[in-house]
């Protein structure tokens, strides 16, 4: 089995079967499409590229030192999405709401975070067979 990675560190050569990622946001982002026919089922207009183009500055606006310690994961996660559609110039309504609501429904059961950068493949962990990168 090749190892999932192999790092230099102090000197010593290191081979991992397992790699594990935080990657939420960083390597693997909502499926964006996914969001938009979501959110076009229930009367709003929103491409997929409208929505990745808000999510940077939504990201900024949410990761700031008055709001990580104010909320928790969970509640940042559906904050996030109100941030995004503000961004993308999506004023909050209850076809919004309906649409989120559906989304927490689908990330519950399957993950919406399934979008990981083309690039990855490309990496020797991205390429490699036999050995596992778990995603949190």
């Amino acid at each position: 089995m090749k190892p999932a990675a192999v790092l230099a560190f102090g000197g010593r050569r290191l081979e991992l079967d397992t790699l594990f990622l935080d990657a939420g946001g960083v390597l693997v982002n909502p499926d964006w499409p996914r969001v938009s026919e979501t959110l076009g089922r229930h009367g709003v207009a929103a491409s997929a590229e409208v929505l990745a183009a808000a999510e940077p500055r939504a990201k900024r606006t949410l990761d700031t030192a008055a709001v990580v310690p104010a909320t928790n994961d969970a509640g940042r996660g559906w904050l996030y999405f109100d941030l995004v559609l503000s961004q993308a110039g999506i004023p909050r309504s209850g076809a919004t709401e309906a649409a989120l609501a559906e989304l927490h429904a689908y990330h519950s059961r399957f993950n919406l975070w399934q979008s990981v950068p083309e690039w990855w493949s490309r990496t020797p962990t991205g390429r490699s067979r036999g050995s596992s990168t778990a995603w949190a």
